[in-house]
């Protein structure tokens, strides 16, 4: 808990003894370490969590993580180098750049010194319901959405990411060079006239502002009123 880091229980008395000097340790340590590991079942061998799951409560997070992009690799590191050689002996006929090989993220892991094997987690899915529609997007479907194919403009000539994505630039083409079709799209957008120009939809103000009265109404006197003579008919 002072480091963030889990240890194998023959290592943990070497490890404090090493780097917390200021843990005082009895004759007794290690009978007492027994114990606990013996009523908690601690084992030496942890298998991966989740793959961009929840952090595991009591690890430290590493910011500096990187995350393999192939396709059903969920292999992380920390290390340019190390990742580099993970694509040589994993993935060695994937041709592609080797700055698309990999992206930053979140990693933790278990035993540091043992057998470090490093995970991806996702720090924005913890402490929510891992069987909510906000867990369920964020661990099935957003790992399957592909990443923009696109790079920052260099130029003030280059379309932003964003509108290079949406498309809307091509959407709305023939409006720029069409006076005609640009006045009548801005024309739709406008609010309407007030009621003496407009008798139509010059009430809308009127009839937004009616709408929400009846809807506040209803919240405040009906629905606890329908809500309670449903508890009182099925008490059950």
């Amino acid at each position: 808990m002072f480091c963030g880091s889990a240890w194998a229980p023959f290592a943990l008395l070497g490890h404090c003894k090493n780097e917390h000097p200021e843990i005082k340790q009895g004759p007794d340590s290690q009978m007492k370490l027994e114990q606990v590991i013996k009523e908690y079942q601690i084992v030496s061998e942890v298998p991966v969590p989740t793959f961009h799951g929840p952090p595991v409560e009591g690890l430290k997070e590493h910011n500096d993580g990187l995350i393999c992009l192939a396709d059903g690799c969920s292999y992380a590191c920390r290390k340019s180098k190390v990742m580099a050689e993970h694509w040589t002996s994993c993935h060695p006929n994937i041709l592609i750049p080797k700055d698309k090989r990999a992206r930053s993220g979140v990693v933790q892991c278990f035993f540091p010194v043992i057998g470090t094997k490093y995970f991806a987690v996702n720090p924005s899915v913890a402490d929510i319901d891992p069987q909510g529609l906000y867990a369920t997007f964020i661990n099935d479907y957003l790992p399957s959405v592909p990443p923009l194919p696109m790079l920052p403009p260099n130029t003030h000539r280059e379309l932003p990411p964003l509108l290079a994505h949406t498309g809307w630039n091509l959407h709305l083409d023939s409006f720029v060079t069409d006076d005609t079709k640009r006045k009548a799209l801005l024309t739709s957008a406008l609010r309407p006239l007030d009621v003496k120009k407009d008798p139509l939809y010059g009430q809308l103000h009127d009839w937004v502002f009616e709408y929400m009265d009846n809807i506040r109404n209803i919240a405040q006197f009906q629905v606890p009123y329908t809500i309670l003579r449903y508890i009182l008919e099925y008490p059950s």
